[in-house]
């Protein structure tokens, strides 16, 4: 089991477990599920404002770097899912709508990107930056 972070479209930031021992397809159905339970196909961003702040990678070079990926709905826009202020804010280039998932990765024995578990040290750094942008959000908007 690894932990992700949920980022819901009504600004809740949840830390959810996911099996990555499990095979390619069946580690894939999960990932869509927590997105949203029609994601059919989903996209991978770069949580831009997050890897900038702390100096993670996307995609790390080497077996011992741990990178940290988005991932939306690619079909969102089209279906009409509301939009997502903390994911749009940390992408930083363009409007996400959906509920978006933080999750990491790392390369495997053979040199290719994998996904897994945020370490704990990330957990606490992300949730600590996305719970102050959540304050922010729901000062303005009265929440």
């Amino acid at each position: 089991m690894g932990k992700a972070i949920l980022i819901t479209t009504k600004n809740e930031i949840k830390e959810v477990e996911i099996d990555y021992s499990l095979d390619d397809m069946e580690v894939n159905n999960n990932l869509r599920k927590f997105i949203d339970e029609d994601c059919e196909f989903y996209q991978t961003l770069p949580p831009n404002v997050i890897s900038e702040m702390f100096r993670f990678p996307t995609y790390p070079a080497n077996k011992s770097a741990i990178g940290v990926i988005m991932l939306i709905d690619e079909e969102g826009k089209l279906n009409d899912l509301p939009i997502n202020p903390i994911a749009t804010y940390i992408y930083g280039y363009d409007i996400i709508v959906g509920n978006a998932l933080l999750i990491s990765t790392k390369a495997n024995e053979y040199g290719e990107i994998i996904f897994c578990g945020i370490p704990d040290d990330y957990i606490k750094k992300i949730q600590r930056c996305l719970n102050s942008f959540v304050n922010a959000v729901n000062k303005y908007s009265g929440s």
